[in-house]
């Protein structure tokens, strides 16, 4: 099933961060890469934070229309950003991420 295809969900809605020194990842779950793809949005401590790469990008337009799986709720994001994870994540590993578009 392709990510246009996940079903209509409840829009997901980011929490503030409960502290100044906390930001936001995205641990990218496990998937081939026709599967939909599917986030949790975890909050960590700056002074501790677990390892993770960060993928940022320009180019495209700004306004996300493709919709993932975010806890169990639709996450609109751009094109690009559902290309590049498609590509970038793993078929048996979680992967942590800092998105620009999705953790700000």
């Amino acid at each position: 099933m392709a990510a246009e295809e996940v079903e209509r969900r409840k829009r997901y809605q980011h929490q503030p961060l409960k502290h100044q020194s906390s930001i936001r990842l995205a641990r990218l779950l496990p998937g081939t890469f026709n599967t939909p793809v599917s986030i949790q949005l975890i909050e960590v401590s700056l002074e501790n934070p677990p390892p993770y790469k960060a993928l940022s990008y320009v180019w495209g337009s700004p306004v996300g229309n493709i919709p993932v799986s975010c806890h169990g709720q639709e996450h609109l994001i751009t094109e690009n950003c559902v290309t590049a994870l498609r590509r970038i994540r793993s078929k048996v590993r979680k992967c942590i991420l800092w998105i620009d578009s999705i953790c700000s």
